[in-house]
């Protein structure tokens, strides 16, 4: 098995591998379904070439953004997979303040689907990913704004933190003016412009250095140019992204579509075009030393020997030139398909890495050229070991052997480890063992090999107790409230830039081959064969609380003047350990009253879950305002009063979000004409139809068949919610039948659709929204009524001006920009800001349309409702009553 032939048919394999995987597989990367599991790209041939091209240079770059999708991820995959360089990205916020195209998850759940996202990206183009602590707090049309919202300081002084950690040769970042996109952009841009020169500065943020860290001086920053003027490419570098990548079966552009697509919240639909692409970088700093138009690397020293023998002036006895042959000999090897002179030269590099990294430790090089060399061997440790193991080929795992990977403090459980030797040469395992935290127990339970030839396995057992102290598994990162801008991280300084906390069981093998030991580390997960997606899919083991509340609705709404004032609060309750007996109740404010008042569930399996109802009952003197109901469990001694929301696509690992569990009553003065009977045709989810249910009316949620043929006429209003016709194909089939039942006297009431919205006239008249859109950021924006007498602003509520106070994040979004005649906009709302000037008046529009009417509104209720703004709901219960108020019959 280790004869020519062998090395010839897994040669023969490979490239069939390649053909198939990189011509068919890229178009739908699945290599992204769980963190965990290995990318395409980082396996078999393809993978060690990629790990092989890391070891031609030490050069390094650091992309510094606002939010998730910011990157170029055309450069980014140049750069890493193609150059081998050392790429990273610093992204400051986690993109909360955006919408989602793919599920309900909005501000902090969103921020961390997007956070996966942008893993999941680089899960394909091999970049390091660090974000900052501050918060997404909407689209900001003001630097100022932003900066205040953030803080300077501290914003600037994370990034610093962030380049003296990483120590890039050259950074990248946004543009720091105009008035084109979001302004949390143009202020990144100047917050990294500030760090570029703050991170060589002592006297700047000194308590870095306390932490281990040192000055670094980047030698080059710039600024990308989205569609720049041929003035403005006059004065940068262009990139070319459309060269073939023999590896990876595609250009950089390409390839960098691919990546882009897997922000799928954001709705991303990059068409991977092959040929040429240019992307074009402005410099920033050094202007005086540099062209405006040298290739981004000029005066860098990208070679390794180069950067070695800089590092290492002093050292006697290396300059580093070995190293650097023997990446050229491991090249050559792989080229020419001498795979075991491929494990050979490899080996003997890690070993020379050692060698150099011992001989710094005996040196007498000043401590600053010491730091340097000593991080500059660091990363080509990693790289080469990265390289030894793809070039032996190992296969190493570690899995639970029963139970979902959610496990409870106390509990017990196995986990397996395997090892398989797909390479030529004889290894030996030193030493298995799991790294679980403090408290943990860990006892080893049997191994099978030690000594493994070609495709030899190992496994190893252990039984693992959690302890009974281990607190739940969940983002480190986390804020009181939602208008927080900046988030409260209870970790150290090292570990408050990355995603996500580490997991917190993971294995590591111990290998010794060829004369040489290094060590491989994997998290410990949970497995599964998922037939959705055709593949398994994984997540890292997690710890969970043994009992997990959730309520709904989590706002409820009670009309001040109805006569029903009573709320059903349900109580979910899901059990992680059993058997188990929960008492579960409310706690509730001085008056109020449920029943029951309590009630006992017993579950006799792990992961049942049950839910109790609870009728909810304000005291007869409620006046308007807002009261908490707590849900609580009591079981085993031990009182919880919180549990997670699941955050699971197949694209991304699992996460668990934890919040308090409980309901907010919004006691609001708002009326409803009674038995009002609303259709909604959900759109990508949100809570609208959930609130118009709790002001008192009947909601039914159409399908295509109601759409298609169902009864209409029975409702006094239909909405639409939020992008619905962008992914309601049924909606669009049926929207002649809808334009019908208003003609007779309906009332059809549009949220915010984006710009598909523009390809067809879904309305009775011609409307346009603008590109870019037309939207107001200021949720405390003065609003103008401008048809006062209309029944919207009347009946059967009053709208004042008090209406428009406490609304969160934005008024509105996606207006629109032009409109037939027949429509009459009734509102007009200016933003604060410079960059947003001007009256906006389409963000509520309404036209007769026969006997009915036609609503379109871009104001945003899909956050304010579910935030319970008073003032939300009176004016959304005005909208679902325009057909009464009008005199319009059932």
């Amino acid at each position: 098995m280790k004869s020519s032939q062998y090395r010839r048919r897994l040669w023969a394999e490979s490239i069939r591998w390649l053909t198939v995987v990189l011509a068919g597989a890229c178009l739908v990367p699945h290599a992204s379904l769980a963190q965990h599991e290995p990318g395409y790209v980082d396996t078999g041939t393809v993978g060690l070439g990629l790990a092989l091209r890391r070891l031609e240079t030490s050069a390094s770059l650091l992309y510094i953004t606002a939010h998730p999708d910011d990157e170029d991820n055309g450069l980014l995959a140049r750069l890493s997979r193609g150059e081998g360089k050392r790429v990273a990205t610093l992204t400051l916020t986690r993109g909360e303040g955006g919408q989602n195209e793919i599920g309900s998850e909005l501000f902090d759940e969103l921020g961390v689907l997007r956070s996966e996202e942008l893993l999941a990206v680089h899960r394909l183009d091999g970049v390091q990913q660090f974000f900052g602590r501050v918060v997404d707090f909407g689209y900001s049309f003001s630097v100022e704004e932003t900066l205040d919202e953030w803080g300077r300081e501290e914003t600037v002084g994370d990034i610093v933190r962030v380049i003296r950690s990483f120590r890039p040769d050259v950074i990248v970042t946004l543009v720091p003016d105009g008035d084109g996109g979001g302004q949390h952009h143009q202020a990144t841009a100047r917050l990294a412009t500030e760090a570029f020169a703050m991170a060589a500065d002592r006297d700047r943020f000194p308590e870095h250095f306390e932490e281990g860290l040192r000055t670094w001086r980047a030698k080059k920053l710039y600024r990308a140019l989205w569609n720049p003027s041929d003035e403005e490419r006059n004065q940068a570098v262009g990139v070319e992204l459309g060269g073939f990548d023999h590896l990876l079966g595609m250009s950089y552009g390409e390839f960098g579509a691919l990546a882009r697509n897997l922000h799928r919240c954001q709705g991303m639909n990059a068409s991977p075009v092959p040929g040429f692409q240019e992307r074009w970088y402005r410099l920033a700093q050094p202007r005086s030393q540099s062209s405006p138009n040298e290739p981004m690397f000029t005066g860098v020293e990208e070679t390794l020997g180069g950067a070695l023998s800089a590092a290492l002036a002093g050292v006697a006895e290396e300059d580093g030139s070995q190293l650097a042959a023997l990446a050229g000999q491991c090249r050559q090897a792989f080229t020419e398909s001498r795979f075991a002179d491929v494990e050979r030269i490899v080996l003997n590099g890690l070993a020379e890495v050692r060698r150099l990294r011992s001989a710094v430790a005996r040196s007498k090089l000043p401590s600053n050229r010491k730091f340097e060399a000593r991080f500059l061997l660091g990363a080509e440790q990693r790289d080469w070991r990265e390289a030894a193991t793809k070039a032996l080929q190992l296969h190493y795992d570690a899995e639970v052997v029963a139970g979902d990977g959610l496990f409870v403090p106390g509990e017990v459980f196995e986990v397996k480890t395997t090892l398989v030797h797909r390479g030529s040469k004889t290894i030996r395992i030193g030493r298995v063992a799991l790294g679980a935290p403090t408290g943990w127990q860990v006892r080893s339970l049997d191994r099978n090999a030690d000594v493994l030839e070609h495709n030899d396995k190992s496994v190893a057992r252990f039984q693992v107790t959690v302890s009974p102290a281990a607190e739940a598994t969940q983002p480190y990162f986390s804020r009181d409230n939602l208008r927080q801008s900046r988030y409260t991280n209870p970790v150290g300084p090292s570990k408050s830039f990355v995603p996500f906390a580490r997991p917190p069981l993971h294995a590591t093998w111990m290998i010794a081959v060829h004369g040489e030991t290094f060590s491989i580390r994997k998290p410990v997960v949970y497995r599964w064969y998922d037939s959705a997606v055709g593949r398994r899919r994984s997540y890292a083991v997690k710890v969970v609380p043994a009992i997990s509340l959730t309520v709904a609705p989590e706002q409820n709404v009670v009309p001040l003047g109805s006569s029903d004032r009573a709320r059903v609060v349900t109580v979910h309750v899901h059990a992680n350990q059993a058997p188990a007996k929960v008492t579960v109740g409310l706690e509730l404010p001085t008056g109020w009253a449920s029943t029951p008042p309590n009630s006992v569930v017993d579950f006799a399996r792990e992961n049942e879950s049950a839910s109790v109802a609870f009728v909810v009952t304000p005291p007869s003197e409620v006046v308007a305002g807002a009261f908490v109901a707590a849900a609580n469990a009591e079981f085993d001694g031990t009182t919880y009063r919180s549990g997670y929301r699941t955050i699971a696509y197949h694209h991304v690992e699992t996460r668990h979000l934890y919040r308090q569990a409980r309901s907010t009553f919004r006691v609001v003065d708002v009326r409803l004409p009674e038995n009002l009977e609303v259709g909604y045709v959900m759109g990508v989810g949100d809570g609208v139809a959930t609130a118009i249910e709790q002001l008192g009316a009947r909601v039914t949620l159409l399908g295509g068949v109601d759409l298609a043929t169902g009864d209409l006429s029975r409702f006094d209003a239909i909405v639409t919610g939020v992008r619905a016709y962008k992914d309601r194909d049924d909606l669009i089939g049926n929207n002649q039948r809808l334009l019908d039942y208003m003609s007779r006297g309906g009332v059809m009431i549009v949220q915010y659709n984006k710009y598909e919205f523009n390809e067809a006239q879904y309305g009775p008249f011609p409307t346009k929204i603008a590109r870019p859109h037309d939207r107001v950021t200021d949720e405390a924006a003065a609003v103008s009524v401008l048809q006062p007498d209309h029944p919207i602003f009347n009946v059967p509520n009053r709208i004042t001006a008090d209406d428009w106070d406490g609304w969160v994040q934005e008024r509105g979004l996606y207006f629109l920009a032009e409109w037939d005649e027949r429509y009459t906009p009734l509102i007009e709302i200016e933003d604060s800001f410079d960059y947003n000037r001007g009256p906006k008046r389409g963000g509520l529009v309404v036209a007769r349309v026969g006997e009915g009417f036609y609503v379109y509104t871009g104001l945003s209720f899909f956050r304010q409702l579910p935030a319970g703004v008073p003032g939300a709901y009176r004016l959304f219960a005005n909208l679902l009553s325009l057909k009464q108020a009008r005199g319009g019959k059932r």
